[in-house]
């Protein structure tokens, strides 16, 4: 009878011991059943500074992205201006072509004459507001010289960021069809940019990482746009800014772009922070007028099923030092890493990779350097870029004294025969 109560003992504590990991849901399947009546194809949502991915339904999939095409369009201009190429008072001139395609009754655009001259910024800001096709298609051909050179730009930035798939013809998300005299040599004219809801969601993450300004131009909800010969109200397509349509207080929105075509159906891309934390939204292939719901949907059920912890993760990861008093040098994170979860839980992060900045590192060690990397993840999280989780720093949990001479020479000894 003894026997038997220890084996029940024993087996309940191993039940115990496993019950977290048991318990333990992935923030997408705490989410998936508040947003199971989107009606975007695909979609993803992702905290911007770690990657994690909150939400995710049929990411991978590559889809046409139609006008969100401008927002790499965009980065490159940017980045000409950031290296002295290009100026935001630089004047670019219009091409006859892009003139009747700026006139397409059928495209949105503002109106553009080949016999005016427009500035970078005002292109750009009609190219984001407004999603102006001709503006966009003219500010990449001043930037590169030609569209086909631009498109190439394009594609090699993304192939940069680890993205594979894409699909890019011109800089606006039109059919090649619809883009005059620009289009991309040996295409034929009813194709179209096309890319995953997550490498989107990579664009995004790299654009606001290097260029965050972009928001200053994308929060805009109305403006004006001189043609030359007025001054034209344009209005942000995006109807979650605070002004339009189904703006919601709750919902932190500024930015980011808005696409539409046949083939893509309805796409949007948003940005603006839950809980202090800055989102991106991607959703694909949405249901007519369904874009906005489909991403207040998925805003709602962040806000409401996950909740951010934070962590130094201190004495959960150490390093081997020979010539430390204690060998064993815990570790902690130089600033709390902020993670989600679903509310309720806390799970528990797992550091990995450990690495030594300088695999001769000596004691004695100042508290405040920082000595090593590693990567951190929970069990089941996942991340936008790097599957091996959030790259962090580490430094020790105190000052770190050396160990004397005959201790130091023991350990050598005892590594030299191991």
């Amino acid at each position: 009878m003894k026997k038997l109560y220890t084996m029940l003992i024993a087996f309940l504590m191993m039940m115990t011991s496993f019950a977290p990991a048991l318990a333990a849901e992935n923030n997408e399947s705490v989410i998936e059943a508040t947003t199971s009546n989107i009606t975007a194809k695909s979609a993803i949502a992702v905290d911007e500074n770690t990657g994690q991915i909150l939400y995710s339904k049929d990411e991978n999939t590559v889809r046409p992205i139609a006008s969100m095409s401008k927002i790499v369009a965009a980065y490159l201009i940017m980045k000409s201006v950031k290296e002295g190429q290009m100026h935001w008072n630089q004047k670019v001139s219009i091409n006859k072509s892009l003139e009747e395609v700026s006139n397409n009754s059928e495209l949105t655009n503002v109106p553009l004459s080949s016999n005016q001259t427009y500035t970078v910024r005002n292109l750009l800001d009609a190219s984001l507001i407004y999603s102006a096709n001709a503006a966009i298609l003219s500010l990449g051909k001043a930037q590169a010289g030609t569209s086909e050179k631009f498109v190439n730009e394009m594609r090699s930035t993304v192939k940069k960021w680890g993205i594979k798939d894409a699909k890019l013809y011109n800089a606006a998300g039109l059919l090649e069809s619809q883009v005059g005299s620009e289009k991309y040599p040996g295409t034929s004219g009813n194709i179209e940019n096309e890319m995953s809801a997550k490498d989107m969601a990579i664009v995004i993450s790299h654009v606001l990482k290097e260029f965050p300004e972009i928001l200053n131009i994308t929060k805009i909800q109305k403006t004006t746009f001189n043609t030359g010969k007025e001054e034209l109200e344009i209005t942000n397509h995006n109807e979650l800014l605070k002004g339009a349509e189904q703006y919601e207080a709750k919902y932190q929105i500024d930015g980011l772009k808005t696409g539409t075509s046949d083939k893509a159906g309805e796409d949007f891309s948003a940005t603006g922070k839950i809980k202090g934390h800055r989102v991106i939204s991607v959703v694909l292939g949405s249901g007519e007028n369904q874009r906005f719901t489909d991403t207040k949907t998925i805003w709602n059920a962040l806000m409401t099923k996950l909740a951010v912890l934070s962590s130094n993760l201190k004495n959960q990861a150490s390093v081997k030092i020979n010539s430390a008093k204690v060998a064993d040098v815990k570790l902690e994170l130089t600033q709390p890493l902020d993670y989600w979860v679903p509310k309720g839980q806390s799970e528990k992060l797992h550091v990995n990779a450990i690495k030594l900045n300088d695999p001769k590192q000596k004691a004695p060690i100042k508290h405040s350097k920082v000595i090593a990397t590693a990567n951190v993840k929970g069990n089941q999280d996942q991340f936008l870029e790097n599957g091996k989780g959030v790259h962090v720093k580490l430094k020790p949990t105190q000052d770190v004294k050396k160990a004397n001479i005959f201790v130091r020479l023991g350990r050598s000894i005892a590594d030299w025969f191991s």
